[in-house]
């Protein structure tokens, strides 16, 4: 096995340093927080999504449907042209653990930021604009605010192509989205369906993520601003207790749940 470059971990460090200081002078002149609960839910749909993704991430529509028959649940046991995907059951992109013991809670809009680059290693300026998002759907809680500000920080090709998508079947609206192959197509895809999305939480979240492509990010940002306006009874006991590491989850973010 090849050994790791030292200069490339340090340079990687550097650039994670710069990332969350780019979040922080961002949101300096803000001094806003969501309310525990909504906290909790978002930091919980957004690990559920994740962790419900990630065994699909990366692979367009048509596989996901040819060879995984849709995603419905956790599962170790996914092939994809036979090959399992090495993932444990109700696993997320990285431990979590760490990283919720780092947020401070309720949420800032900065530990929104910070939380999302950390798990999912997207850029500070999209963690931003999802960021903005949640705030102004939490703040509101009307989806035709959450849209507003999403035509502020996507601009208005976004709402357009949103409107203009409207009624399409699966495979005609991802390709809209680039198959969502890319951070920036998955993210938009995710908002999309959390401004459209009038179904219950279970079969919104597995819409998401069936439509393909980079899955553990749609399934983690949908998730998580979704069930922002949602009670934890939403959401399949399944899932709760089928996330790894869930007791210890629930108790670093404070809900209450009754098994």
């Amino acid at each position: 096995m090849g050994r790791v470059n030292c200069d490339t971990v340090t340079n990687l460090n550097i650039l994670r340093e710069e990332f969350l200081l780019e979040i922080n002078q961002a949101c300096a002149m803000k001094n806003l927080s969501l309310t525990s609960e909504q906290s909790g839910a978002f930091l919980l749909g957004s690990l559920i999504g994740n962790a419900l993704g990630l065994p699909a991430h990366g692979k367009p529509h048509h596989i996901l449907r040819q060879f995984f028959k849709g995603i419905k649940g956790y599962t170790d046991e996914y092939f994809t042209t036979m090959v399992k995907t090495g993932l444990r059951k109700g696993q997320n992109s990285i431990n979590p653990i760490p990283l919720l013991k780092s947020l401070t809670l309720p949420l800032s809009e900065t530990e929104i930021a910070r939380y999302l680059v950390e798990l999912l290693r997207i850029s500070p300026d999209n963690a931003l604009k999802v960021a903005n998002i949640c705030f102004s759907y939490a703040q509101s809680e009307m989806k035709s605010e959450a849209k507003r500000v999403a035509e502020e920080v996507f601009g208005a090709e976004f709402i357009n192509k949103m409107s203009r998508t409207e009624g399409y079947y699966p495979i005609d609206l991802i390709t809209e989205y680039g198959n969502a192959m890319t951070e920036n197509d998955a993210i938009e895809l995710s908002i999309t369906f959390f401004l459209r999305n009038n179904a219950d939480y279970e079969t919104f979240l597995l819409s998401t993520i069936n439509m393909g492509g980079l899955t553990g990010f749609t399934g983690s940002i949908a998730g998580g601003i979704e069930l922002m306006g949602k009670s934890i009874d939403n959401i399949p006991k399944e899932w709760i207790e089928g996330l790894e590491s869930s007791e210890e989850i629930i108790k670093i973010i404070q809900l209450k749940y009754e098994k």
